[in-house]
């Protein structure tokens, strides 16, 4: 029986374990295609917002009490584009936004700056 470096995958697939092996195998393939597909997903939404739009969103909805975007984009957590947009959906539903339809053209705008 060879040897392989991982203990998951140690059993040839002639034993009692080698099934379940390649179907721990199978598992985490799976599990990293579907990881792969939510990444994707998540970058299509994050960049589907239309700033310029997003822009008149901020000044009618968000500079009353914000006055300029300069003053919150150091509040948006998030070191990537990404991380930021993904903050900006969990935030902005409970934070006053009353178009909610325009939401992705904020987060693009914000994020932009």
């Amino acid at each position: 029986m060879s040897r392989s470096p991982c203990l998951f995958f140690a059993m040839d697939a002639g034993s009692p374990r080698g099934d379940s092996n390649r179907v721990f195998g199978r598992m985490m393939k799976s599990g990293l295609a579907v990881l792969a597909l939510l990444a994707g997903v998540s970058n299509v939404h994050a960049q589907s917002g239309d700033p310029g739009a997003g822009e008149n969103t901020y000044l009618s909805e968000c500079s009353r009490c914000h006055r300029t975007a300069d003053r919150i984009i150091g509040k948006i957590a998030g070191d990537t584009p990404e991380a930021k947009s993904a903050w900006l959906e969990s935030f902005l539903p409970d934070h006053h936004l009353r178009d909610m339809e325009s939401k992705a053209d904020l987060i693009s705008y914000l994020v932009s700056l």
